[in-house]
């Protein structure tokens, strides 16, 4: 539902690229929106499969860094 509600807001926030999502059960409805968007979904098990795999030195964020939205 959160995600859904993000890509409404695309127009918004054009410098939205990506979502990672914590649900390894994507919708076909919201894969067809995001696609529509231009928005990628990624979901979090490939990003830690990601880091696992190419882990790097740690980079701390600066005040230009893009911002993570995130719902708990």
């Amino acid at each position: 539902d959160k995600a859904l509600n993000i890509l409404r807001l695309k127009g918004k926030i054009p410098a939205l690229k990506t979502i990672i999502l914590m649900d390894e059960d994507i919708s076909d409805n919201l894969t067809m929106r995001a696609t529509k968007a231009n928005v990628e979904l990624v979901k979090l098990s490939l990003v830690e499969k990601r880091g696992r795999d190419s882990p790097r030195p740690a980079d701390p964020p600066t005040p230009d860094d893009v911002c993570t939205i995130c719902y708990t």
